[in-house]
């Protein structure tokens, strides 16, 4: 054939010498400036995608993969949902069991719970502040508006939940005399702020997916860290010195309908955010669906609990707390993997094609200049 130089597939003088691919869907040669590779293997194309589907998930085999694909999840999510799954059931019976021997048992207060109760805010509230700084600071190189947005309203999350803490009974007074009413007052409103940032990411956007993924634009960033902050500052006066605007959370029977019904609003909005993320898992997602699912699943149980308690010592308060806990490991992973892995993992996969293609070329190599001449 006619020499055409410098396009892949085109032959040089001595064009006999060059053996071209027929299989695995491949053609032309592997060409570099003033480089040209005699022929492929034909196993490279084959390796490549034994990687990709690796890598994607379909390696999963047996009663889970015929399960996942009945309740069509999209193969990037079917190992992630394989190893949070076994933990979900677990936390699951957690719940009942407990419910099943605390509500019939009697039993004593719990033991230096102020220190315990501390011990976990102050896990959660790190974890927050970790999902702020991880969101704010990889917005310059992977960002995503979803991202910025968990990251603003868990930056609310953790100044709530610090001032949740500051205000428990038993702590020195925070600015005004601390009560179990005062720092439930702080609780819910966190905890429904936490929420919201989720399903704010997770509704259709009628603009599409690809708008709704891209970056924050203009002046968005800092309005929407603008206006949760003067959120938490409101709430801070309410609570700080107009307690009464606040409906009654805590009385000498232990927790009012009000409360009780606002923990169970809470986990009313965490199946509603549970369905939209399976909805998700149907399709390649650039969330890490599996960790926010199982985050958003545990949320739920940990609020459940704070339904059922009616001292502020007692267990289910504490199982709650721990509950939260690894509700926000989960939202932390995802957050991180989503943010900061996933270049990583791409850079490797975009590796792993890379070193097939050239493990599939042979050691015989010759430089040719552009007019056919080998140097």
């Amino acid at each position: 054939r006619p020499v055409t130089p410098g396009v892949a597939g085109s032959s040089p003088v001595h064009s006999a010498s060059h053996i071209p691919l027929q299989s695995q869907g491949c053609s032309g040669f592997f060409c570099r400036p003033g480089l040209v590779a005699l022929r492929y293997k034909t196993c490279a194309c084959a390796r490549i995608r034994q990687l990709d589907r690796l890598h994607s998930g379909h390696h999963i085999e047996g009663t889970a993969r015929m399960n996942f694909s009945r309740w069509n999840i999209h193969p990037q999510h079917r190992t992630g949902f394989g190893m949070v799954l076994p933990v979900l059931l677990a936390l699951t019976v957690g719940v009942v069991l407990a419910w099943a021997h605390f509500s019939v048992t009697s039993y004593p207060t719990t033991r230096h719970f102020l220190a315990l109760h501390q011990a976990l805010e102050t896990v959660s509230i790190v974890v927050s502040a970790l999902i702020f700084a991880v969101g704010w600071r990889t917005r310059s190189i992977h960002p995503q508006r979803s991202v910025f947005i968990l990251a603003s309203g868990f930056l609310g999350v953790a100044l709530l939940d610090f001032s949740h803490m500051l205000s428990y009974v038993g702590m020195p007074d925070f600015i005004t005399a601390n009560s179990v009413s005062k720092c439930i007052n702080f609780w819910l409103p966190a905890r429904y702020l936490a929420i919201v940032s989720l399903l704010w990411v997770l509704l259709p956007n009628r603009r599409g997916e690809a708008e709704a993924d891209a970056p924050p634009a203009g002046m968005l960033p800092k309005a929407g860290l603008t206006l949760v902050m003067a959120l938490v500052a409101a709430v801070h006066v309410v609570v700080f010195w107009y307690p009464d605007l606040y409906p009654q959370t805590y009385g000498p029977q232990g927790l009012t309908p009000f409360k009780i019904a606002a923990e169970y609003g809470v986990v009313g909005l965490c199946v509603l955010a549970m369905v939209l993320l399976l909805r998700r898992a149907r399709e390649q997602s650039p969330f890490d669906v599996p960790r926010l699912f199982a985050a958003v699943w545990v949320m739920a149980l940990s609020e459940l609990f704070f339904t059922l308690y009616v001292s502020a010592t007692d267990v289910f308060n504490l199982l709650g707390h721990v509950y939260k806990v690894i509700g926000y490991y989960y939202l932390y992973r995802a957050i991180f993997v989503g943010t900061v892995e996933a270049p990583y993992h791409a850079l490797e996969k975009s590796d792993r094609s890379l070193r097939a293609v050239l493990d599939a070329v042979p050691d015989l190599m010759f430089e040719v200049t552009q007019d056919g001449r080998y140097v």
